[in-house]
């Protein structure tokens, strides 16, 4: 399997219900529609690029993952 399928294989068992049922310690968790969303976070520091973070961020808009820019702060801000 070549990465790009890994990426997409991960990406389709974290946004389906049966994982989402499986880690869901409470009722809120999974519930909230952010730009930043745990798919999204966790693709991102998967990949580990040697490129700037914004760049990074930046090709996520452009790919179409995302619907707006955010800035470097707000990834962080989000993955803690």
């Amino acid at each position: 399997m070549n990465l790009s399928k890994v990426t997409n294989y991960i990406i389709s068992q974290i946004h389906s219900s049966k994982f989402i049922k499986k880690h869901k310690f409470k009722i809120q968790h999974f519930t909230r529609n952010r730009i930043l969303n745990f798919q999204i976070l966790f693709v991102t520091i998967m990949r580990k690029s040697v490129k700037s973070l914004q760049i990074v961020l930046n090709e996520l808009l452009m790919d179409g993952h995302i619907n707006t820019t955010v800035t470097n702060s707000a990834f962080t801000q989000a993955s803690v």
